[in-house]
């Protein structure tokens, strides 16, 4: 498929001047809300635990399974999505709109400028998993 083909697929009966950078911008715009979607979705976790118990004969006994008077201690940890994460892929969005808007004199440029950005979103969002201890 050749350029002019993507833009008259693009562009359909529209009038509207410079379809294919409104495309190429709803394109990133819809590829940043599904990440960030599947980021808040599916980055979520809990985790509990008490070191110790209670014995046989009704006194509290530690992670060694000594007897001891002390209540055993427990720990719960809960994990959610980072807002830096957020604000991070809001901003790749923005600074690729004023590249794009700064560099780009006519409308070729402007809407090939858009290429590298939802890998850049991608790149953006694989770097804050939380299971890469």
């Amino acid at each position: 498929m050749t350029d002019t083909d993507t833009q008259a697929s693009v562009a359909g009966n529209s009038v509207l001047p410079g379809v294919e950078i409104v495309a190429a911008i709803r394109r990133v715009a819809t590829v940043a809300a599904l990440a960030l979607l599947a980021y808040m979705t599916f980055t979520r976790g809990s985790a509990g635990t008490c070191v110790g118990g209670v014995g046989a004969d009704g006194g509290y006994i530690d992670a060694n399974g000594d007897p001891t008077d002390v209540a055993p201690q427990c720990i719960s940890l809960a994990l959610e999505p980072s807002p830096v994460v957020i604000i991070a892929v809001v901003l790749t969005f923005i600074v690729a709109l004023t590249l794009v808007i700064r560099r780009a004199q006519t409308v070729p440029p402007c809407a090939s400028g858009w290429g590298e950005t939802p890998a850049l979103l991608t790149f953006a969002l694989h770097g804050a998993r939380t299971d890469q201890y």
